[in-house]
């Protein structure tokens, strides 16, 4: 393997010309400690990673000439001390699942849950099946078989056992599977008070080199105590991935559930880690202070939740982020050697000596020199103008007069010339649904490009309910939906009751036409619907899906039986929230919405929606939507050809005067009449 490395990286150390990267590249620094002709490693500082994108697109090793340095990115598996090991994860595809539950007059009720779960083909090894659900506290039998051709199914696990108990804290979600096979049928049998309705990964050890981590306190953005949780928002610089994060506390003893959300600003996002962190009153950790993080999490902020039920929260709470260092493995190349980086402008380098790195990076021991880096510094050659300057053109001019409602937008300087602007409820009810009538205006009223991209974020919205009583023993809840018409997906409720089991449907209408968007049964059977999420709304155990339907009314009809109305502590539906992107120089534009005849608009822009989309954007600022002042119901008339040209308008105008003419005559002898009749 390292012989074939090095003389792969050697042919490749020639480094074809691609054109001058150097001003698209924002940062740079020499890299010092090289021999010509001799491979190199280069371990990458947070400094670099903080201006990086977290695939390292924008980063590169140039000759003096400007020519690339092919490189291997040995993703941080330099310096892990040794007998340590690394955890392959890979996520599994429900393809089918089937549930069953059991009522027995003489005992508990008896669940069962059918999973048919596909896996992609992986190499051979001591494969685990790892089970994970938020219930609380279970004990349940698992089973597994392999099927084969023609349906049949070979036993893999029997009678395993998976639970998790509380008092103490103690649990066994992980079976061994050995050598993982493409498709499995899991069953998850046992008695208890709810299906376990969990989800799988797979997971395999394997023996690397040793890791070397970095410990950072990552900025906290917001911290708040709510519902007996602790929440913690930590601001993620763009390059820097953490892998683990570490608990740290001054609280002598504590057994807390802690998750961790790849989250934004709007929404829970990913859950991408969770562990019960354990302390004795001996001061002993006795399950793991760290938390796990899966790779490919993509958001600015992680959310840490920590459920401290009625327990007062964690003394001192610190969480570190544990980062690991990439290191760049590479051949040396004579001449002075530069490492530039950031701007997020350039594409990820496609080099074929790639392809020779290990699951894990090269391996450590075929760099023969450690390279290091001189003081970072701003790119002189850096061009600082925005990426798609050569697509910030306006388009036609647009009547304004067309559109019912506007609001002001600023858009600031973006170093990409790609700004967004996230849609409201308000705009969306002003709207067509395909969003044909929305259009961003300058000064001048000329229209600038800008592309959709649909659904990009979900919002909650808190919503009162007005109960009417449909029928002796049946309950109909308006909803007040927080505008109309609104696109929705989901109703969240949380029953002020602790337990119940009624039928419901739930309705709703765009226009006069009523019809069932769901049906089922609420059920709540006490400790079983403790909050055990992280948002208000995810608290809320009963979430129904509406299925992103656009509606003018919504109802909850249930079937209270002889049973009191059920009262709702909390409300909530969800909107998918399209986002704009728009692509303008810095300046104070007009949104326009409010157009039910407008067709489509088509921009040039629309071939560049890759380079768009993977572009870091900024916010435009929005002042609320108001209606607009220049609206004339007559001007779509005119844009209909309604009333196209001069003659028609002369024909329109003496309609008019002529229809004038003949009330005012009606007129005259009514009043002659009414005078005639009063003199006789």
């Amino acid at each position: 393997m390292r012989r074939g490395l090095a003389l792969l990286l050697a042919a490749a150390a020639s480094a074809s010309a691609t054109g001058d990267l150097r001003g698209r590249l924002a940062q740079r620094a020499p890299v010092h400690g090289t021999v010509p002709g001799a491979l190199a490693r280069l371990e990458l500082p947070p400094a670099v990673l903080g201006d990086c994108r977290p695939d390292l697109a924008d980063l590169r090793l140039l000759g003096a000439d400007g020519s690339e340095i092919p490189f291997v990115v040995d993703s941080g598996l330099g310096s892990r001390p040794a007998g340590d090991d690394v955890r392959e994860t890979r996520s599994l595809r429900l393809s089918d699942v089937r549930r069953e539950e059991q009522r027995r007059p003489d005992g508990p009720t008896r669940w069962h849950e059918r999973f048919e779960l596909l896996a992609d083909p992986a190499p051979s090894g001591d494969w685990e099946l790892v089970v994970d659900t938020r219930a609380a506290s279970f004990v349940r039998r698992l089973q597994v078989h392999v099927t084969r051709e023609g349906h049949t199914q070979v036993p893999l696990v029997e009678d395993a056992s998976i639970f998790r108990l509380q008092d103490p804290i103690r649990e066994r979600l992980r079976v061994p599977l050995g050598t993982l096979p493409e498709r499995l049928v899991v069953t998850i049998d046992g008695e208890g008070d709810a299906f376990l309705d969990p989800t799988f990964r797979v997971e395999t050890r394997r023996d690397v080199p040793p890791i070397r981590r970095l410990a950072l306190a990552l900025p906290v953005s917001a911290q708040r105590r709510e519902r007996g949780r602790t929440i913690i928002d930590l601001e993620r610089p763009p390059g820097l991935m953490p892998d683990v994060l570490r608990i740290e506390t001054s609280t002598p003893a504590f057994s807390r559930l802690v998750e961790v959300f790849d989250t934004t600003d709007r929404d829970r996002g990913e859950r991408i880690g969770q562990a019960i962190v354990t302390r004795t009153h001996a001061g002993e950790t006795t399950l793991p202070d760290e938390l796990e993080l899966r790779r490919g999490y993509r958001h600015r902020l992680l959310r840490v939740v920590v459920t401290d039920q009625d327990s007062p929260p964690l003394a001192d709470l610190r969480v570190v982020a544990m980062v690991r260092l990439p290191t760049l493995v590479f051949v040396a190349p004579a001449g002075p050697l530069h490492l530039y980086f950031g701007g997020g402008r350039t594409p990820p380098a496609r080099y074929d000596v790639a392809r020779l790195a290990e699951p894990w990076g090269a391996e450590p021991g075929a760099a023969t020199a450690r390279a290091s880096l001189g003081a970072l510094e701003p790119n002189p050659d850096f061009d600082g103008r925005p990426r798609l300057e050569f697509a910030m053109r306006a388009g036609a001019a647009v009547d304004a007069r067309l559109y019912s409602h506007r609001r002001t937008l600023t858009v600031p300087p973006s170093p990409e010339g790609v700004t967004y602007l996230t849609l409201g409820v308000e705009d969306l009810a002003n709207t067509r649904v395909d969003l044909a009538d929305v259009r961003v205006v300058d000064g001048e009223r000329r229209g600038w490009p800008y592309l959709v991209r649909h659904d990009a974020e979900r919002t909650w919205h808190a919503v009162a309910a007005t109960r009417v009583a449909e029928a002796p023993g049946r309950s109909r809840y308006e909803i007040a939906l927080p505008a109309v018409p609104l696109r929705l997906d989901r109703l969240s409720l949380a029953p002020a009751v602790p337990f119940f089991d009624r039928p419901y449907r739930l309705l709703g209408a765009a226009g006069d036409a009523e019809r069932v968007l769901a049906s089922g049964r609420l059920v709540r059977r006490g400790r079983e619907t403790e909050p055990r999420e992280t948002e208000p709304h995810e608290t809320e155990p009963m979430v129904l899906e509406i299925g992103a339907e656009r509606l003018d009314r919504l109802a909850l009809v249930i079937d209270d039986g002889d049973e009191r109305p059920l009262a709702f502590a909390t409300l909530r539906v969800r909107t998918p929230l399209p986002r704009l992107q728009l692509v303008a120089p810095a300046g104070t534009y007009t949104l326009l919405v409010g157009h039910p005849e407008a067709r489509a608009p088509r921009y040039d822009v629309a071939g560049l929606r890759e380079m768009i989309a993977d572009a870091p954007t900024l916010a435009a600022a929005a002042t609320p939507l108001v209606e607009n002042p220049a609206f004339r119901a007559v001007a779509r008339l005119h844009e209909r050809g309604g009333i196209t040209d001069t003659g028609s308008r002369v024909l329109v105008w003496t309609v008019l005067v002529g229809a004038l003419l003949v009330l005012s005559v009606v007129t005259l002898r009514l009043v002659r009449r009414d005078g005639t009749s009063t003199g006789a």
